[in-house]
C-alpha cells in the first residue's frame, strides 16, 4: 500500500509543471508543502523558519490524503 503511495508522489514529481520549485523556480525539488506545492531544499529551510509544514519526499509518511492535496 505504502509504495504505492510512493509511487504517486514520484510521478506527480516528475511532471513538466512540478520539476522546478514552487516558490523560486530552481529545478530539482525534494520537499512538498503543506499547500500541496513541491520546492526545493532552500526553501524548505525558509519556509520551516516561517513555520510552515514542509516534508521530505524521501524522508516523509505520505497518506492518501496528502497525495490528494498534492
Amino acid at each position: 500500500y505504502y509504495d504505492r503511495i510512493l509511487t504517486k508522489v514520484d510521478e506527480m514529481r516528475k511532471l513538466h509543471e512540478n520539476k522546478t520549485c514552487f516558490d523560486c523556480g530552481e529545478k530539482g525539488v525534494s520537499y512538498t508543502t503543506q499547500f500541496g506545492t513541491f520546492i526545493c531544499s532552500s526553501c524548505s529551510g525558509l519556509l520551516r523558519d516561517l513555520g510552515f509544514r514542509v516534508y521530505g519526499i524521501g524522508m516523509c509518511v505520505f497518506k492518501e490524503k496528502d497525495v490528494e492535496n498534492l
